[in-house]
């Protein structure tokens, strides 16, 4: 792609299956609606120019195995990543403060770590990654939405290091396995929280201050 790029279209490479490998051009700050769809990526590289990655933009690569996001990034649409069926690997960048609605629904993520500033998760963002054993959800978030993980149904951990957030209905659905940690120090805990047991985090030795 031509370097005077700045943004790269909606629905530009859908369905193109043949195309496996992607270098985006730096000077693009933008990746459309539907830009990737159904394409047949395994290798994409996105520059660290890009602050906005669109709705359902990489959806549905199922060849797509890993990604790093730069830290430019503040915005991934709903469904971005959603059905990445071999995605097994990603990095949220700083920037970001929203994980939005079924952002990562469907991809085979095993570990997520979520990073400080994010303040909600929404409906169905990690929906039915069933490769999901854990994630750690930092102190800013205070909302997690409904059905955010829902079907993960190999989650065994996940650990909270703030406050318990408002949690929507069915967040956890489907996730039998599921035990919730939280820091020694924080508040808004029980016995139980969105009906899966909660623990003091193993790794907790000192109230937050």
């Amino acid at each position: 792609m031509p370097r005077s790029i700045s943004r790269l279209e909606d629905e530009v490479f859908r369905r193109c299956h043949r195309v496996n490998a992607v270098a985006i051009p730096n000077r693009v700050t933008t990746i459309g609606d539907r830009a990737f769809s159904e394409c047949g990526l395994a290798h994409v590289v996105i520059p660290n120019t890009v602050t906005n990655i669109g709705v359902n933009a990489f959806s549905s690569c199922t060849n797509l195995t890993n990604i790093t996001i730069p830290d430019s990034v503040a915005t991934i649409g709903i469904a971005a990543f959603a059905n990445c069926t071999h995605l097994t690997s990603v990095r949220i960048p700083r920037g970001v403060t929203i994980i939005r609605g079924g952002a990562f629904a469907g991809a085979e993520l095993t570990h997520v770590t979520i990073p400080n500033g994010v303040t909600a998760i929404q409906d169905g963002a990690f929906e039915s990654c069933t490769s999901l054993v854990s994630a750690v959800i930092p102190n800013s978030v205070t909302n997690v939405g409904y059905e955010a993980f829902s079907g993960c149904t190999n989650l065994g951990a996940l650990y909270f290091e703030g406050n318990a957030p408002k949690l929507m209905a069915g967040a956890f659905l489907g996730a039998s396995n599921l035990t919730v940690y939280h820091l020694l120090g924080t508040v808004g805990w029980g016995s139980t929280f969105g009906g899966r047991p909660t623990r003091l985090d193993p790794h907790s030795s000192t109230p937050l201050n």
